[in-house]
């Protein structure tokens, strides 16, 4: 009998190294038990077999999770949660777990503040949406069930919340793109900035939010300092932006660096004309390089 290592490579074609990551998770051997957890998997969810190696290294705790009983903690029941909580098909739910498989492994039975209970009263609440936005919202962004929605840490839904909602985000906004939540909260300010000193306007933000803030910047400074350029390319893809300016955003990115002293100027003429202004943060301003590291040669 082919053993856990051999019958993930050959089965499911997993290589070495997520194998290795996948016995660092968990202590599970013994491979009939394995078997029938994965034929439950692809029975009850519709998984093909590259399905089921992309699931197992994404989550491999998968395999240790309670397939058989009919426990309020155990796979069946929180599908069953999952189905009639956000109302899935079964081809919803098959993607829902394959986005997040890690979803399996979420406290469902529970109101504590981690479970997913919690976290779909906290959206519905804080971006005040109906049954059947947070059902749609939940349905096409699956990951924000793994966010912390409790602590006040910077990275925290909470923290991000009260940023977006300061530079002028609204609900509607995050939850048309929750990627949003996703961004990191440090960044944020700076990025609102870039958009309306650069771009003359912070319409479409939501859009604008995706590109990193020292990328903005280079390709701002290269854009004004032609005539021939339109500023709409600031916020291109790197293929687009270089067909049509013959750079690179790597070599764009070592001519024009954005330190501190640039993001305090950069604040400073936001504030002039702002109606809210904003206030970069130690930790906000810490993120940025004091001075540029010249390169001998």
């Amino acid at each position: 009998m082919a053993n856990f290592e051999t019958f993930l490579k050959e089965k499911y074609n997993i290589d070495d190294k997520n194998i290795a990551k996948i016995q660092a998770k968990i202590k599970i051997r013994d491979i009939e038990l394995i078997k029938s957890k994965i034929d439950y998997f692809k029975t009850t969810l519709s998984f093909s077999n590259q399905e089921i190696a992309e699931v197992i290294v994404a989550f491999p705790k998968i395999l240790t999770l309670d397939t058989k009983s009919d426990k309020p903690d155990g796979v069946k029941e929180k599908i069953k949660f999952y189905k009639d909580a956000l109302k899935l098909t079964d081809k919803e739910l098959h993607d829902f777990i394959k986005s997040l498989p890690n979803a399996l492994g979420y406290d469902t039975v529970t109101d504590k503040p981690k479970s997913v209970k919690s976290k779909l009263k906290f959206y519905k609440e804080n971006l005040g949406m109906s049954d059947e936005q947070l059902i749609k919202f939940i349905k096409n962004s699956p990951y924000v069930l793994s966010y912390d929605t409790i602590s006040k840490k910077p990275t925290s839904v909470k923290s991000k919340l009260e940023i977006l909602h300061k530079i002028g985000i609204s609900n509607d906004q995050i939850i048309v793109l929750p990627k949003m939540l996703a961004y990191p909260a440090q960044s944020l300010k700076m990025r609102l900035m870039l958009k309306a000193i650069y771009y003359g306007t912070t319409e479409s933000f939501d859009y604008g939010m995706m590109f990193n803030e020292q990328l903005v910047y280079a390709r701002a400074k290269f854009v004004k300092s032609r005539n021939d350029i339109p500023s709409k390319l600031i916020y291109q893809n790197d293929k687009r932006f270089s067909q049509r300016t013959n750079t690179t955003s790597e070599e764009l990115l070592k001519q024009y660096v954005l330190t501190q002293e640039i993001a305090l100027q950069i604040q400073n003429e936001f504030n002039k004309d702002a109606k809210e202004k904003l206030i970069l943060t130690e930790t906000e301003l810490s993120q940025y390089p004091k001075e540029v590291e010249v390169e001998v040669e």
